[in-house]
């Protein structure tokens, strides 16, 4: 085995060449595809047809050129299939110049199990070693063979004449070190892989009769999600890997040297070996199993799955004790956060005037505890990277229960805002690590549906802890709210224990600890966090032409743009970087989260608020009213989230179904007045749900389908993007609302003659006016003036609906046709 240097400069060649890449929908075949388009080739993803959604995602989102790319179906086992996809590429882009034949699957289960007998104690025959042999070895076959025959020279050639690079063709085969060695306990796939490089081996005289190349790579281990469970153990080893992309350079490489005829190229991290000169070729027994129990799978296996069924790893996987402690704990937990929520939304009027503060500085005990929600959900994503999920989770949870007791004793509005703080921090942790967990415990292929569940649970914990806190206001204090969340604490942090695992790491890697986004989280809090300032004091407490108004609005805005520029210049691993807004469609994406988070939000606060100041209700009463809007919420966002969980392409439809319901409601709400009947308001709150279920799941399945990226500790990126995105726009709907209403309030009082200045004075009473006595005219004045302020509160959602459902436009495409 002799070490060798890939001629870099052999990529100018690869420009205007057309390339068949197989199984190219993930992993390598994405990244050599996304490498050869980098230098001006077309290329042809071709995957199953179930992949379709992923590859077209790859070509419109990591690639450079992507009208110089398609995507055709094929089943490589296939022959029809395979060949339509063959004369597809030469009729789209006039020829082909190289074929990878990267396809290929690993078996499931031991193909030599002799406990596998029928009834009579016969032996079942191996369907699973057919399956892969026919994948890896007979479609490889396929591959190679339509790739000598649509690439071959007319006549036979003399091989010691040098071709042209425009006129040189190219087969490149993806073998594995498993070709050379068996010892890694998966039979069926080592066999296959020995039958390739035969291939490779007896395929030369008739590939250099008619002029073309066939090659092959064998690549050491590469993390990918087949092998996900054996990689934070070889991690632990100390053992080099490969990435996608660096066997991806190799492969582009080999491809192109036109020196090379018959080779097979080992590509072992940053090494590579020239192989075939190497008789005795073999692998420490060291590398062979990290545990001397459990073998490794092949050291080459960074092929991705070419079939309809799921993973090895997938299939598998089962719903254990362990998974339903660790399902039980994140409901829990999950409840917890969204329970905190919405806690004290119909107490805020009581609030006021227990503390004896303005309405205005009230509604900081929810921005508060969203806006450290929000920021502590990047916070934690971090630390998980760095430190044991279970111990970090402990941690966030412990928060949680300080924040708590904070808030049951607080004898002032800063204790309570305090208290809040920590109890954001908490929430937002345990949140983000719910999310974690279940990426790390669950196969890719019901990360979709079990974020779902999630979702489905801080719905049911929005509304019972908007119903719990009503009930206690009315009946006992708005303390107990808290004292009802000890509830979640306590049990979550009596099944943590029993669900995950509370080790620490035997090593921190403090270089990763060094540079991780600190720098962008911490900007991306303070800048939102400045701006909220400014929007809840402007016009109310302060007037906008104040500089207590515009000086927080200000630091905001510097704080947000320097924050766009660290992240694109400095930040070695961004959290808001170019890989995350990687294309419009994604822009779209997270800002369509935070405009729908800003709207379930603010429809949670202020038609509670709503309801007490016109109609009189109670607090209990007009928290049950989002009963109608929360509980119609949970049938369609289970439909889409559950049963569409893998079906993204649907999404552009729901969410702009999605947001044109939400406009709906926002322009019937505008109708709302005082004797606006039951059944009236019913079917406004009916229409929001039903838009609030469908995007709020819809823009789930959208994330989740995200093609991740290779580095397995950023594969949850996109997910804790959006659930920032959407807590942060939770956020700034309290104080935007919050502006909107007191500032039209002022200016509704002062046009029946009181002082404007009631609307810091009165605290609560604005909106418990019926606890206030006057006379019948001055309470009906009184009463429109709050109507009509709400009117306009009602008008600005409205506008951002409709910004949300522009948003919605960018989303869709045209799907190319087979």
């Amino acid at each position: 085995m002799t070490q060798i240097e890939l001629n870099q400069s052999l990529f100018a060649e690869a420009k205007d060449k057309t390339v068949i890449i197989t199984g190219a929908a993930r992993g390598i075949g994405a990244a050599t595809a996304t490498l050869f388009n980098a230098k001006g080739a077309n290329v042809v993803l071709a995957d199953l047809s179930q992949f379709r959604t992923e590859a077209e995602e790859v070509i419109r989102t990591q690639l450079a050129h992507p009208d110089r790319a398609a995507f055709f179906p094929a089943n490589i086992v296939d022959w029809t299939e395979l060949t339509e996809c063959f004369e597809k590429t030469i009729a789209r882009f006039g020829g082909l110049d190289i074929v990878v034949a990267n396809a290929g699957i690993m078996e499931s289960r031991p193909v030599l199990d002799l406990d596998a007998v029928d009834e009579d104690g016969r032996l079942l025959e191996s369907e699973e070693a057919g399956r892969v042999i026919d994948v890896n070895l007979k479609g490889t076959l396929n591959t190679l063979r339509l790739g000598l025959h649509y690439m071959k020279a007319p006549t036979p050639i003399d091989t010691a004449a040098e071709p042209s690079p425009q006129s040189r063709k190219s087969i490149l085969l993806v073998a594995s070190t498993s070709s050379y060695f068996g010892g890694t306990g998966v039979t069926a796939y080592i066999a296959s892989k020995h039958g390739v490089l035969g291939l490779l081996r007896a395929c030369q005289p008739t590939a250099q009769k008619y002029g073309v190349q066939v090659n092959a790579i064998a690549p050491f281990f590469t993390p990918t999600h087949i092998t996900a469970g054996f990689a934070q153990r070889w991690d632990e080893a100390g053992l080099e890997k490969n990435t996608s992309d660096r066997v991806a350079e190799a492969i582009a490489l080999v491809a192109l040297d036109g020196e090379r005829w018959g080779d097979c190229v080992m590509v072992a991290a940053s090494e590579i070996f020239d192989n075939e000169s190497k008789i005795d070729f073999g692998v420490r027994d060291s590398v062979l199993t990290i545990d001397e129990v459990t073998p490794y799978p092949p050291l080459g296996s960074s092929i991705q799955l070419f079939e309809s069924e799921p993973s090895p790893e997938e299939q598998e996987w089962h719903f254990g004790v362990r998974e339903w402690l660790v399902f039980v704990c994140i409901v829990i937990l999950s409840m917890m956060d969204s329970f905190n929520a919405t806690s004290l939304i119909p107490a805020l009027p009581e609030l006021a005037n227990t503390f004896e503060k303005p309405l205005a500085s009230t509604l900081w005990v929810n921005t508060v505890y969203l806006i450290f929600s929000a920021a502590s959900q990047l916070y934690f994503t971090m630390t998980s990277e760095v430190f044991s999920l279970g111990p970090v989770w402990i941690i966030a949870v412990v928060f949680a229960t300080i924040g708590t007791g904070i808030c049951c004793g607080s004898m002032s509005l800063i204790e309570l805002i305090i208290g809040r703080m920590i109890q954001g921090i908490g929430g937002g942790g345990a949140m983000s690590l719910c999310f974690l967990i279940m990426a790390e415990s669950t196969p890719p292929s019901i990360h979709s549906r079990y974020s779902c569940y999630i979702l489905l649970t801080r719905m049911c914990g929005a509304i019972l802890g908007s119903v719990a806190s009503g009930v206690f206001v009315d009946n006992t204090s708005w303390t107990w709210a808290f004292y009802f969340n000890f509830i979640f604490c306590a049990l979550g942090l009596l099944a943590i224990p029993f669900a995950v695992d509370l080790r620490l790491s035997k090593s921190i890697p403090l270089r990763k600890l060094r540079i991780l986004d600190w720098s962008g989280a911490t900007m991306a809090f303070l800048g939102p966090g400045a701006v909220l300032v400014g929007l809840t004091w402007g016009g109310s407490l302060y007037r906008w032409s104040e500089w207590q108004t515009i000086v927080p609005i200000a630091i905001g805005a510097a704080v947000f743009l320097a924050l766009v520029f660290y992240e694109s210049k400095w930040a070695l691993h961004p959290l808001f970087g170019r890989r995350v807004f990687r294309s419009r469609m994604m822009v779209m994406t997270y800002l369509g989260c935070f405009l729908h988070g800003f709207m379930v939000f603010a429809h949670l606060q202020f038609f509670p608020l709503y309801f007490m100041a016109t109609h009189y209700m109670s607090a209990t009463l007009s928290a049950v009213t989002l009963l109608a809007m929360i509980g119609l919420a949970i049938a369609p966002a289970a439909i889409v989230g559950v049963i569409l969980a893998r079906e993204s392409r649907c999404t552009q439809w729901i969410i702009s179904g999605g947001w044109i319901l939400t406009i709906l409601s926002g322009a019937c709400s505008i109708l709302l007045d005082s004797t606006t009947p039951a059944v009236g308001w019913m079917f406004l709150l009916f229409t929001a749900g039903m838009g609030h279920g469908l995007l709020l799941s819809s823009y789930n399945v959208r994330v989740q389908n995200v093609p991740k990226d290779e580095d397995p500790s950023l594969t949850t990126l996109p997910t804790t993007i959006s659930n920032y995105m959407r807590a942060m726009g939770m956020a700034f709907a309290v104080p935007v609302g919050g502006v909107v209403l007191l500032n039209m309030f002022s200016h509704g009082l002062t046009g029946i003659g009181l002082d404007r200045n009631l609307v810091n004075t009165a605290n609560g009473y604005l909106i418990l006016m019926n606890q206030v006595r006057m006379s019948s005219e001055h309470r009906e004045a009184v009463k429109l003036a709050s109507v009509a302020a709400f009117r306009v509160v009602w008008e600005v959602l409205t506008g951002v609906a409709f910004v949300g459902g522009l948003s919605s436009v960018f989303l869709w495409r045209r799907y190319p046709s087979a």
